[in-house]
């Protein structure tokens, strides 16, 4: 499914791993409940912080800055590439 960029993932990640089961922790079950856990990786952004390499990645950027517009043209690629072959 859905969920984040590779950047937003990589810091939320690393800050889970970081601060498991803590207040800082922003996917832990037992701090914040199972449904904030599930729905919460939707909602939470992370500190960038924890990602700072990543910043350099020009493809990570790229993705990262144009995450939402990919996410809604990949669907339609199949039907583009047998667009030809259906008017053949």
């Amino acid at each position: 499914g859905i969920q984040t960029s590779a950047l937003t993932w990589v810091a939320m990640h690393r800050q889970h791993h970081g601060n498991s089961d803590s207040e800082k922790d922003p996917h832990s079950p037992t701090i914040k409940g199972l449904l904030y856990t599930y729905f919460g990786i939707i909602m939470f952004q992370p500190k960038i912080k924890y990602a700072k390499d990543l910043l350099a990645d020009k493809s990570v950027i790229f993705f990262h800055k144009y995450y939402f517009q990919i996410n809604l043209l990949l669907p339609l690629l199949p039907k583009a590439s047998t667009y030809h072959r259906e008017k053949d």
